[in-house]
C-alpha cells in the first residue's frame, strides 16, 4: 500500500545547503555585506563553534581585501540570525539575488 510521506518543515540549514548571509557586525553598507549579498556560500560544518558562531560557510572567489574576515580555505563563520536564505537548490538562491538586484 502506498502512503504519503509527511511534509517536514526544516527551519535550520543542513550541511551541504546553499546559503546567503549578511554580517551583522560590520553593518549593511560595508564591502563584506556587498560581497555576501551577491554571492552564494555552501554550509559545510556545524561543530566548528568559535565565539558562538555555529555555522561555517565556504565561499568561492573571495576578494583579497576581504581576506581578513575568512577562516581556513575561504570559510566564514555565521550565526543563525545572519543566514538570510538557505536552500538545497542553488538556482533558488540565484533567483533571490536577481530579485534583490532589480528590486522585484
Amino acid at each position: 500500500m502506498k502512503y504519503l510521506k509527511r511534509f517536514e518543515n526544516i527551519n535550520e540549514p543542513e550541511v551541504g545547503d546553499y546559503v546567503i548571509c549578511f554580517d551583522s557586525v560590520n553593518g549593511k553598507i560595508g564591502e563584506l555585506n556587498i560581497f555576501l549579498s551577491n554571492n552564494i556560500g555552501i554550509f559545510i560544518d556545524t561543530e566548528y563553534t568559535v565565539k558562538g558562531y555555529p555555522y561555517l560557510v565556504k565561499f568561492k572567489n573571495i576578494p583579497n581585501n576581504l581576506g581578513m574576515y575568512t577562516e581556513d580555505d575561504s570559510c566564514m563563520m555565521f550565526m543563525k540570525d545572519e543566514i538570510v536564505h538557505f536552500s538545497k537548490n542553488k538556482k533558488d538562491l540565484d533567483i533571490y539575488i536577481d530579485q534583490n538586484k532589480y528590486n522585484l
